[in-house]
């Protein structure tokens, strides 16, 4: 239990853009 907190990863951040455009895209079709 030594392990340090490393800070999120650009990868990391780049799926959870992508999570938040398509949940807004689907969104955004079903109450059009």
């Amino acid at each position: 239990p030594g392990r340090p907190h490393e800070p999120p990863s650009t990868r990391q951040l780049i799926v959870l853009l992508i999570n938040v455009i398509l949940a807004n895209f689907l969104i955004l079709t079903t109450f059009s």
